[in-house]
């Protein structure tokens, strides 16, 4: 059985108003995806590509408040930083 995963960015950056992009992907889309995906995931990078000051989300606290809102699916780190 293949099983698919959503892969969303924790990052805010000028396409998303610096808004985290994930907060509107949790709000827009996944409400209507998620019946079609087994998974979340969610990159944990200490911080943005653009620039070190762009808005960037911690991975866990974000993947407790996805779970909050899609309990059925599994939680996954796309990166798990380490230090």
């Amino acid at each position: 059985m293949v099983k698919f995963g959503w892969l969303s960015p924790v990052i805010g950056n000028q396409w998303s108003d610096f808004q985290p992009i994930v907060i509107k992907q949790c709000e827009l889309i996944l409400p209507e995806v998620a019946p079609h995906f087994d998974s979340v995931w969610i990159a944990d990078h200490f911080y943005g590509f653009d620039a070190p000051s762009d808005p960037f989300l911690e991975a866990w606290t974000t993947l407790t408040w996805v779970a909050a809102k899609f309990p059925n699916l599994d939680l996954c780190h796309h990166v798990l930083g380490h230090g």
